[in-house]
């Protein structure tokens, strides 16, 4: 048999969880024995799984209210490691802030959400856009999206914590298991309509990432009549995640025009215009969502292919895929 004690200080009082062969045992603080609220670290959806990716729902409760909420915590570890080689979060109430801690186990990243951006140390990433917070009555639930680093492969614990203003705790709590593994997979998976023809169109793009849709970095479309070996003289639309901007490829395929989606003005060269008031971004778990208006130009007349590309920030692509034909009149 084994066991580990770690101290944490939480919510201004020292808080001990011992560890027994990999068991995550109730942590006890020290402080006056006057009445509390009862509360719990209830439950994780899904409890079980596997993969680099997952929107976890956590769930907690306090009797007071879910206000009265002053942490929640989740801690994803390997049994029997120690907490700086694993990915430890928790969210503030008051501050509205989550914070993940580093490599080391002394430092704490934290940000706002929901946020641009994420957190990240060697084990894992937090993806700020898609974390979520809300509470009612005394339940408070926290959506957090999380992408595991291949490094942290293996089978995991998710043990859960909460704190409230007043003292009460739910001492750490085991309520799942996640298999880390896989690889990010990058997918150009479709545009809406598919076929048609006409001067002027709206098309909805999808792509899909593993690792969520806050992995991708870049998403491009290119309206063709092949797929040749220089985009020059074509319609080349290519939209960066992080900055929010739009870029069309001039016309001899070496610059590039650029402004932010859904800005008021267009991108122009002598094969089509993007008007920029008229186009639309949205993500959802591991899906974005590309919502462009093109404008060809007559001279750009004919049967043409659309291609799509994605790339994510951790290097993996989808290359070039046909999805789609048009005809420009």
């Amino acid at each position: 048999m084994s066991f580990r004690i770690t101290l944490a200080l939480i919510c201004g009082c020292f808080v001990a969880a011992t560890e027994v062969d990999g068991q995550v045992t109730a942590p006890k603080t020290h402080r006056g024995h006057h009445r509390r609220p009862v509360v719990t670290a209830e439950s994780v959806t899904p409890a079980s799984g596997n993969g680099i990716s997952q929107t976890f729902i956590l769930r907690y409760s306090d009797s007071a209210g879910f206000d009265d909420l002053a942490t929640t915590w989740v801690w994803f570890k390997t049994p029997l490691r120690p907490r700086a080689s694993s990915c430890l979060a928790y969210y503030d109430r008051a501050a509205r802030t989550v914070s993940l801690l580093d490599d080391t186990g002394t430092e704490w990243h934290s940000s706002t959400v929901p946020n641009i951006g994420r957190l990240e140390n060697s084990q894992c990433s937090i993806q700020l856009e898609t974390t979520v917070v809300g509470g009612t009555a005394t339940s408070l639930m926290w959506y957090l999206s999380v992408v595991f680093k291949p490094e942290f492969g293996g089978d995991k614990n998710i043990n859960m914590y909460a704190a409230s203003v007043t003292g009460a705790h739910s001492r750490w709590q085991r309520r799942g298991t996640w298999t880390v593994g896989g690889s990010i997979v990058v997918t150009a998976d479709s545009v809406s309509p598919s076929s048609g023809s006409g001067s002027t169109q709206t098309f909805t793009l999808r792509y899909s990432d593993t690792a969520g849709f806050t992995d991708l970095a870049t998403t491009s479309a290119w309206f063709n009549g092949t797929f040749a070996s220089t985009a020059a003289n074509s319609c080349l639309v290519s939209y960066d995640r992080a900055t929010r901007l739009l870029s069309l490829l001039d016309d001899g395929g070496t610059g590039w025009q650029s402004g932010m989606a859904t800005n008021v003005g267009t991108l122009e060269n002598s094969q089509c215009l993007i008007q920029l008031a008229m186009t639309a971004v949205g993500g959802t778990d591991t899906m974005l969502m590309l919502i462009l208006t093109v404008d060809f130009k007559p001279e750009f007349a004919g049967d043409k292919s659309i291609f799509m590309n994605a790339s994510g920030l951790r290097g993996a692509t989808s290359g070039w895929q046909q999805r789609g034909t048009w005809t420009v009149p």
